[in-house]
């Protein structure tokens, strides 16, 4: 399910008008970082968007008690590594470009960063707010 997501992204950002490349080549020259997408002009210096989905389970036995004591901690951990392993090398392509974690679990919830994401690219739709509707309740990952 993890290409699956990526793949909405892309289309969904398509349909908007903003221009997007599912597995780009290397983030920079002579490199093997690679990210799952790439929206061309979409942040606020009209640079790169880079994006890498993350998929995560936080319904297991032995985390039950440490997700109901802090909701959102495996988000955070799945989010803080793919920024952690992709953001450097983003910004050493070109200070402009932003990176975005696309964290989804198993229930298609979606990550704070995943849903700012999906803020930049509804807000390009000529009607937001039915677009952003038709995500949430269309979205079966």
């Amino acid at each position: 399910w993890h290409d699956d997501i990526g793949r909405v992204f892309h289309r969904t950002a398509t349909c908007v008008g903003i221009p997007s490349v599912c597995e780009p080549a290397g983030i920079a020259v002579d490199s093997n970082i690679r990210t799952d997408l790439k929206l061309s002009s979409v942040s606020a210096r009209h640079a790169d968007a880079y994006l890498d989905v993350v998929t995560y389970e936080h319904t297991q036995r032995a985390t039950w008690d440490r997700e109901a004591q802090l909701p959102g901690i495996f988000c955070d951990h799945a989010e803080r590594f793919k920024y952690g392993k992709h953001n450097a090398s983003v910004v050493a392509s070109d200070a402009r470009n932003d990176f975005y974690p696309i964290a989804v679990n198993e229930y298609s919830q979606l990550g704070p960063q995943a849903l700012d994401v999906v803020d930049i690219i509804v807000s390009r739709s000529h009607d937001p707010v039915a677009l952003k509707t038709y995500i949430y309740v269309n979205s079966r990952w």
